[in-house]
Order: C-alpha cells, then sequence, then structure tokens
C-alpha cells in the first residue's frame, strides 16, 4: 500500500504494526465443532445418600460404576467408596427416606464395593427428560457429583438450566472438544451407517427405546453380527473422545 502524503504512513497502518492497547477479546466458552464432551458438576440436595456420604469428608471418593432400573421403579446402583472411613459409609446412609435397601462388600480398609437401591431422583428424571448420555464412573466427592456427557451445547444449557433450578448448583466444569469426522470417530463407513441408526432409532436412550434384537432386525443384519458391531462401536467412540482436548470452562456461553 502507498505511503500517505508526506512520506507517513496512514494512522490505520501505523496501528496495524502497534501492539494493540486492547485487552484480547474474551476466550469463546462455547466449543467449535459439532461434537463436545462435557463434564458437569452438580451440588447435590442435602437428604441424598451422595451428600450426606461424602459433604465433609473431602479424602472420600466415590463412584458409580453401572445403574439399573428395577421393575417396581426403584434404582439399583452399584460403585465403589474409596479412601480412609470407606466403612463407615453405610452406617451414614442405610437409613435415609430414599433408601430402599444398602449392601457394603469390604475390599480392604480403604476400598469398599457397594450396591444400593434407592427411589428415583430428581437429578435422574432431568437427564431422562434431556435424553443425555451420562459416562461411567460418575464421581462424588465433598457433596457434588461429577459426570461426563456427549450432547451438543444448546442441550446442555438447558439441562445446566434445569438441574440448577430443581435439584442444586450445577456448571459446566470442562469441555472436550473436536469435530465429529470419520478420521476422528474411526469408523468405517458400514460402522457409521450402523451407528446413525442405533442413535436414531434410541439404542443409546436411558432407559433403552429400542433392543438389540429389534435393532438387528432393522437392520436386516443378525443379532450377533449388530452386537460385535455395537461392542466396537461403543469402545472405538471412547478411544476417539479420549483422544480431545480438555478445556477448563466456567460457564458456557
Amino acid at each position: 500500500m502507498p505511503p500517505a502524503p508526506g512520506g507517513r504512513d496512514r494512522p490505520q497502518d501505523a496501528a496495524d504494526r502497534e501492539p494493540s492497547r486492547f485487552p484480547p477479546p474474551p476466550r469463546e466458552t462455547t466449543p467449535r465443532g459439532n461434537f463436545a464432551v462435557y463434564r458437569i458438576a452438580l451440588s447435590l440436595p442435602k437428604d441424598r445418600p451422595g451428600y450426606v456420604a461424602t459433604h465433609g469428608r473431602p479424602e472420600l471418593r466415590v463412584e458409580l460404576h453401572n445403574r439399573m432400573e428395577l421393575a417396581n421403579g426403584h434404582i439399583l446402583i452399584e460403585g465403589r467408596v474409596l479412601g480412609p472411613g470407606a466403612l463407615e459409609v453405610a452406617d451414614r446412609v442405610k437409613d435415609l427416606p430414599s433408601v430402599v435397601e444398602f449392601e457394603v462388600h469390604p475390599e480392604s480398609d480403604r476400598s469398599v464395593f457397594f450396591q444400593i437401591t434407592i427411589r428415583p431422583p430428581r437429578l435422574l428424571t432431568i437427564i431422562q427428560q434431556h435424553r443425555i448420555l451420562t459416562r461411567y464412573p460418575i464421581v462424588l466427592v465433598d457433596g457434588w457429583m461429577r459426570f461426563e456427557t456427549l450432547a451438543p451445547a444448546n442441550q446442555i444449557r438447558r439441562l445446566v438450566k434445569d438441574l440448577t433450578r430443581d435439584v442444586g448448583p450445577s456448571r459446566v466444569e470442562a469441555v472436550r472438544q473436536g469435530s465429529v469426522t470419520p478420521s476422528v470417530l474411526g469408523l468405517s463407513p458400514s460402522q457409521q451407517a450402523v451407528f446413525r441408526e442405533a442413535l436414531a432409532a434410541g439404542y443409546f436412550g436411558s432407559p433403552r427405546r429400542i433392543s438389540l434384537t429389534q435393532l438387528a432386525r432393522r437392520l436386516g443384519r443378525s443379532k450377533s453380527t449388530v452386537s460385535e458391531q455395537m461392542a466396537l462401536i461403543q469402545r472405538r467412540l471412547a478411544e476417539s473422545a479420549l483422544r480431545l482436548k480438555w478445556d477448563p470452562i466456567e460457564v458456557l456461553g
């Protein structure tokens, strides 16, 4: 660009060369791309077993590994309590109104495997309403629950809003982001077709809306073939999520 009359650069040219006097724009809090795994932190209600077991005892860590919905409407949860005083957790939660049954199986003086049957919490109802898939283990420390979920940003905003309103303070604590492409997912075209069909049919829903047998019939394949494909698909999806980058985040904008 030619210099301005008098041999001086035009003001805007000089400004382009000088360091900016203005602070950088705020960091984007909505992930770029069409795929993100969010880590959500939720303050548990004071009457829930997870809060009673861990609040004020940050040395304890509760990991929820599995959940089963029983025919009578109750929820069976399996997990572990880790840390000093793990054996005392049963005494703290077994008599709570929401607890139907509580069994502990000591593994060591710092590790207890447990099975707890509870009445469905409001938290679970909200997660099911939003069709959110949570990834295990779900971790409880000092009265807070942390779980990861794969979902679009607008769905996470609504979830956090409803959890804060009906359960307790919640926030997006971190996000693992990237774009869904065949190279990221590691799925073949055939596997991608099975994955999309399973997702659309509600196979990954909670509760699941289609059985493996029904999905195989819908795909026109044998149940054993679809079962093997689904196991491989889920493993590769989990591996792809681990390759994505975690970015700390306080508020989902």
